[in-house]
């Protein structure tokens, strides 16, 4: 990056933070393609930017968890909190293709044309250059709240191999929910319908003391009754996207997966007809939820910000975690509840947020330390770096920038909530 106050690590996991007591002082790490840069790191005169891979499985090597599962990993107790792990919420999406009749869609074929890859690479035009991506939609069931979502994934076809493991579905229930998949030049696109507030919560354990070994992650979907009716209000909106003259001027037609646990269940008398009829219709599209819906890979959380008060708090507003020194978390696990929407931008919001804090309170400390110290000394600033670099535990020398500052607040970057980006 050209900074030299900035020091990034790539392809590097931490495995256990360093600690005075309650105060973090540094980490040690693990770098996957360099074994010989393994070892400890604390945080240096200029800037230290960490990333770890998951809150919730640090959190317990901390000793953050109950004291049963330290006890059971001899895992020693930095601070108490009940909370971290747990509240674990993440949007469900049920996948839908839509087949149409009118050549509109995105599909390999059609990227893969000539005359496509030259106005992308020469003029930064053609198919290549949209998004794949192109509509996203949100809207109240019953209160003010926008409470169901969906997303327009604009693909006739994708490599059902490649999806499918994105998508963590088994290769047949990928064909029976996406069919043609294996026709390029097929004209369709995918709706991802999802319940924007769920109100199930999953928890993450720690099942090792090993920070390698991937923690039990339990989304626990579909645990609250509502999120089911949510989504099937979800499902029943795209039905009626379809039906709109907009969508049928395309030949917009859905197409609902034959899965074998929930054919027997497939009413086709729809939302209309008799009680009875409903009632197999709504059991029929609670079986395709159960069945086919996948991770919309939002999961947040599980060091939720709050009160110090409540006990499921893990930081405070600061994103300070409570009971520790010198530690932040700057995730999304730090969000005690879904947005109407997806977490990205909100995520950037409070990495931006915890920067500005970090630099406030380094400048706020130097403040008080020089403000003591420079009152009536010749030689101020050698006493002000002595001052500041033993509070800190390292040496601090000076440096022309200081734009991004982890000194004295150790900041834990995180992508991941469930190891989550």
């Amino acid at each position: 990056m050209g900074r030299h106050n900035l020091h990034v690590l790539l392809h590097t996991q931490v495995t256990r933070l360093v600690w005075d007591e309650n105060r973090a002082v540094g980490v040690e790490y693990v770098q996957w393609d360099n074994p010989r840069l393994n070892g400890p790191l604390t945080p240096a005169p200029k800037s230290s930017c960490l990333r770890a891979p998951s809150t919730p499985a640090h959190s317990h090597l901390l000793g953050r968890r109950t004291r049963d599962v330290l006890k059971k990993f001899n895992i020693p107790e930095v601070s108490s909190l009940g909370g971290v792990g747990g509240n674990l919420q993440d949007h469900l999406n049920l996948p839908l293709y839509v087949q149409l009749q009118k050549p509109v869609a995105l599909n390999p074929a059609k990227l893969r044309t000539i005359s496509n890859l030259w106005d992308y690479f020469i003029h930064g035009k053609g198919d290549l250059g949209r998004a794949a991506i192109e509509g996203v939609g949100v809207m109240p069931v019953a209160h003010s709240q926008p409470e169901v979502g969906v997303i327009l994934f604009n693909m006739g076809a994708v490599d059902s191999h490649l999806y499918s493991g994105i998508s963590n579905m088994k290769l047949d229930y990928f064909h029976s929910t996406f069919p043609h998949m294996d026709n390029q030049s097929s004209e369709g696109f995918i709706f991802l319908a999802t319940c924007l507030h769920p109100k199930s919560r999953g928890r993450i354990r720690l099942v090792s003391d090993d920070p390698r070994h991937p923690p039990s992650i339990d989304p626990n979907y579909l645990h609250h009754p509502y999120d089911l009716a949510c989504m099937r209000d979800a499902f029943k909106w795209v039905m009626r996207l379809t039906r709109t003259r907009a969508m049928q001027e395309l030949g917009a037609s859905v197409h609902l997966p034959r899965y074998d646990e929930c054919v027997r269940k497939s009413g086709r008398g729809g939302e209309g007809g008799g009680e009875d009829t409903r009632a197999l219709y709504n059991e029929y599209v609670s079986c395709l939820v159960r069945v086919g819906a996948i991770t919309g890979y939002h999961p947040l959380g599980t060091a939720r910000m709050g009160r110090a008060s409540d006990p499921e708090t893990v930081v405070d507003p600061e994103l300070r975690v409570l009971g520790t020194k010198r530690l932040r978390v700057a995730d999304a696990s730090v969000m005690p509840t879904h947005i109407s929407g997806t977490p990205n931008s909100a995520i950037l919001v409070i990495a931006e947020k915890a920067a500005d804090m970090i630099k406030e309170t380094w400048n706020d400390e130097k403040s008080l330390a020089q403000e003591k110290i420079c009152s009536s000394s010749p030689d101020c600033e050698e006493k002000l770096l002595a001052k500041l670099s033993n509070a800190a535990g390292f040496s601090v020398t000076a440096a022309p920038s200081l734009t991004t500052v982890v000194t004295t607040t150790l900041l834990v970057f995180t992508t991941r909530t469930l190891a989550a980006s």
